[in-house]
C-alpha cells in the first residue's frame, strides 16, 4: 500500500548548541502581539489557541487583492523565519531576470576541425547551471516532480518517489546529436567545461556547481525481501566509475527502518535493515565530482553509439586543457541541449520545496550581474524586490532556500511579494506553480475532499531541529503563504506563521502542518 507523501520536513537544522559555540546570544522571544487591523476570528484563534501551542507565536495576514482591503492582521509587521518561504522571494527574481520562457542551451564543441567523422582535437561539454539538466524531461516544455522529493528522502525512509524519466537524457540527447553530427572518433579528450562559477560554492551547506547531472545525487532503491534476508537494491544513474554496495537486511514488519550510507572516492555503502512488507525505500547519496561524473557518463554514451572514443572514462575530468577562450570562437559546436523552460524550474522547486535549485538560482543571478560568487545573487534579490515594492527593512535572506538563521521575513513583506506577483501577466502560470491544496506537491494530502481542495496555492516552509536534552523535536519556523480563491469569489493573499514550538513525536508536526492547512480552508470559506 503507498504511502501518503507528505511535506518535506526539514528545510534547515538549526541547532543552539552549535550556534553558541560560535558565539552566539539569544533574546528571549517576543509575546504574540495583535497589530492593529482587523483581528484573527474566533474559530482561527482556537487553532492558535490549543494544546500544541503553549509557546508558539503566531503571525497571519490576509488580504484582498483586488480592494486592498485587509481582512486579518497578527504580528504582521513583526520577523518571523520564513523556511522555506523563502523560495518565493528568491526563485520570484530569477525568473524575472532569465524571463519564464528561458532554456538553457548546454552546447558540445570540437576543439579541431571534425575531417572523415574524426575529432582530432578535444570534445568539450561546457556547463550551464542548468540544476534539472536532462533530468524530470516529461516533454520539450515540461518537467515531472513527485509530492514527496527525491532529495528529501533520506530526512524521511519510505515518502520519497522517483520519477519515471532517465536521468541520463540529457547526455543522451547530447550523444545522439554528437553522432548525427557526422562524428565517428574522438582522439583527443572529453573534457567538462565548469567554468561558468566556481564549483564546488555552498549556500547553506548544499553544495553549487556548473555541472548537474540527476540534481548530483545517486538515488538509491531499497525493496523489502522476506524477514531476515537481504534487501534487493538498485541504483541511477549508472556510470563505470561508480560502485554501490549495500548490506542492508529485510527486519520484522513493525520495525522502524534504520539507514545509513558512506561515501568515500566513488564507492557508496549502504546497510541497515528495512521492514518486511514495505514500500520501497529510496535513499540518496551525493555525487562526488560531478564534472568528473558527467564525463563518464558522456564517452560511456558516446561509446554505446559506436564512437570510438581515446579517453579513459574513469580518469578525472582534465580542466586543464580547457581553452582560454571561453567563447568557442572558431569551434565547431556539434550538439547543444535545450533545457524545459525556467517556468518549469519554478515550478518544481515551489512545489517539492527543492533547496539545491533554490540555491543554485543565486548562482544564476549573480552571473546575470557580472560575478562568479553565487552569494552575490542576494543582493540581486535585494534590488528587485526593493522594485516590485516589498520594503527592504521587512526582508533578511543569507541563501536563496531559506536554511540559514539569517532568513527573516515579515508577513507584510510576503503580502507585498504576493501583491507584486499577481499584478503580472503570467499570474496564473506563477500561482501554479504554487503547491496546491489537496492536489500536488508539498500540501497534496492535505485538506482533500473539503471545499478549499484546488483553492489555495501556498508555499510551504519548515525549519525544525532535534532538542538535545530531551529527544524532541524542536521547531523553529512552520510557515504557508500564497493565494486563496475564496469561496465567496475574493482573491486573497496570505502569509500565516507559527514558531516556537517542542514537539514529543513526528506525528505532532503532521498535526501543525494539518493546523496551518485547515487555517487557509477556514480564510477560503469566512471571506
Amino acid at each position: 500500500m503507498p504511502v501518503p507523501a507528505r511535506r518535506p520536513l526539514v528545510t534547515a537544522v538549526l541547532l543552539v548548541a552549535s550556534l553558541a559555540l560560535a558565539g552566539c546570544t539569544f533574546a528571549a522571544p517576543a509575546e504574540p502581539t495583535q497589530s492593529a487591523g482587523p483581528a484573527v476570528p474566533d474559530d482561527i484563534r482556537a487553532i492558535m489557541d490549543g494544546a500544541s501551542y503553549p509557546h508558539a507565536r503566531w503571525g497571519l495576514a490576509v488580504e484582498d487583492l483586488e480592494t486592498g482591503e485587509r481582512l486579518v492582521d497578527l504580528g504582521s509587521d513583526e520577523f518571523f523565519p520564513p523556511g522555506s518561504t523563502t523560495k518565493v522571494f528568491t526563485v520570484t527574481p530569477t525568473y524575472e531576470t532569465l524571463g519564464g520562457d528561458h532554456r538553457f542551451v548546454t552546447p558540445v564543441y570540437a576543439t579541431a576541425p571534425v575531417s572523415g567523422g574524426a575529432v582530432s582535437g578535444d570534445l568539450v561539454l561546457v556547463a550551464q547551471g542548468d540544476v534539472f539538466f536532462g533530468a524530470r524531461r516529461a516533454g520539450a516544455d515540461e518537467l515531472s516532480f513527485t509530492d514527496f522529493d527525491h532529495m528529501e528522502a533520506n530526512s524521511f525512509p519510505g515518502l520519497a518517489g522517483l520519477v519515471p524519466e532517465d536521468p541520463l537524457a540529457g547526455i543522451d540527447d547530447l550523444a545522439d546529436q554528437i553522432v548525427a553530427s557526422g562524428v565517428t572518433s574522438v582522439s583527443g579528450e572529453v573534457i567538462i567545461d565548469d567554468r561558468l562559477f566556481p564549483a564546488g560554492q555552498e549556500l547553506s551547506g548544499i553544495r553549487l556547481d556548473p555541472m548537474y547531472i540527476n540534481e548530483n545525487v545517486i538515488d538509491i532503491t531499497l525493496t523489502a525481501g522476506a524477514d531476515g534476508a537481504a534487501a534487493e537494491f538498485d541504483w541511477r544513474p549508472k556510470v563505470s566509475t561508480l560502485q554501490v554496495t549495500s548490506t542492508v537486511t529485510t527486519g520484522a514488519a513493525d520495525s522502524a527502518p534504520q539507514i545509513a550510507i558512506s561515501e568515500q572516492g566513488g564507492a557508496v555503502t549502504v546497510s541497515g535493515s528495512i521492514p518486511a512488507g514495505g514500500v520501497p525505500i529510496v535513499q540518496v547519496a551525493e555525487i562526488e565530482d560531478p564534472s568528473s561524473f558527467a564525463r563518464t557518463a558522456l564517452i560511456e554514451a558516446l561509446r554505446e553509439r559506436g564512437v570510438t572514443v581515446a579517453a579513459d572514462p574513469a580518469a578525472s575530468n582534465p580542466s586543464d586543457r580547457l581553452p582560454a577562450d571561453t567563447t568557442y570562437a572558431g569551434a565547431a559546436r556539434v550538439a547543444a541541449h535545450e533545457s524545459a523552460p525556467f517556468r518549469e524550474y519554478a515550478k518544481v522547486i515551489w512545489k517539492v520545496s527543492h533547496n539545491r535549485g533554490a540555491d543554485n538560482d543565486m548562482c544564476l543571478l549573480a552571473i546575470a550581474e557580472g560575478s562568479t560568487r553565487c552569494g552575490a545573487g542576494l543582493a540581486a534579490v535585494a534590488e528587485h524586490l526593493e522594485k516590485i515594492g516589498v520594503d527592504g527593512t521587512g526582508v533578511s535572506f543569507a541563501d536563496g532556500r531559506g536554511g540559514e538563521p539569517a532568513d527573516l521575513t515579515t508577513p507584510d513583506a510576503a503580502l507585498e511579494l504576493l501583491r507584486a506577483i499577481s499584478t503580472r501577466d503570467d499570474f496564473d502560470t506563477l500561482k501554479n506553480a504554487l503547491p496546491i491544496l489537496g492536489v500536488d506537491g508539498s500540501i497534496a494530502t492535505d485538506n482533500t475532499g473539503t471545499g478549499a481542495a484546488g483553492h489555495v496555492y501556498a508555499k510551504t516552509g519548515t525549519v525544525a531541529g532535534g532538542d538535545l536534552t530531551t529527544g524532541d523535536l524542536t521547531v523553529i519556523a512552520e510557515t504557508l503563504i500564497g493565494y486563496i480563491d475564496a469561496k465567496s469569489g475574493r482573491k486573497l493573499a496570505f502569509a500565516l506563521y507559527v514558531n516556537n514550538l517542542k514537539l514529543p513525536k513526528i506525528d505532532d508536526l503532521f498535526s501543525v502542518f494539518d493546523d496551518e492547512n485547515k487555517i487557509a480552508g477556514l480564510l477560503y470559506e469566512r471571506y
